[in-house]
């Protein structure tokens, strides 16, 4: 069952905008037999594939983040069968971080009882919260990864680092 709603679409619309702006790449919205949200491009080249999430908690709530097994995988095999980078983006209430695939994670069984859809506990992967790289958190709009802030401001640097950025 397909679950977007004006409200889900503009929040989608939002992070792809913000990871652009990181990233110099330009989005497009795949078709929903992709099952992965947009692809990135530079010009003519692909430069990603990426699926986008909202939450409404802070990143901070939980130790990990859980997404299906079955749009992880779908993510992983186009990055895998076309070598283009493929990444998680998520959007937490106190920041905007992304993560690349495959990462560290592990497959369990979970998902959420809000809705009261059986469909809705699955397999999932569940990835650390801190193999997440932020873009944005609720001080500003820095593109630097948190840990990253204070050893840059101590440096003296204008620019984040480059590992920072997402390599799309």
């Amino acid at each position: 069952m397909l679950r977007e709603n004006a409200e889900s679409k503009a929040a989608e619309e939002r992070l792809i905008a913000i990871l652009c702006e990181a990233t110099g790449a330009k989005a497009h919205k795949l078709p929903r037999r992709y099952s992965i949200d947009y692809i990135m491009m530079r010009g003519a080249n692909t430069a990603g594939w990426v699926e986008v999430k909202e939450r409404k908690n802070r990143r901070d709530q939980y130790p990990t983040y859980n997404v299906s097994l079955y749009k992880y995988l779908n993510l992983l095999d186009l990055a895998a069968k076309t070598g283009v980078p493929g990444l998680l983006l998520v959007g937490w209430s106190d920041g905007v971080g992304w993560v690349r695939v495959p990462c560290d994670h592990e497959v369990v069984w979970s998902g959420r009882t809000d809705r009261g859809d059986a469909g809705d506990i699955e397999p999932m992967v569940s990835i650390p919260i801190s193999a997440f790289r932020m873009l944005r958190h609720e001080a500003g709009s820095d593109l630097r990864r948190e840990d990253q802030v204070q050893a840059t401001a101590q440096e003296g640097r204008s620019r984040p680092p480059q590992e920072a950025r997402p390599q799309v």
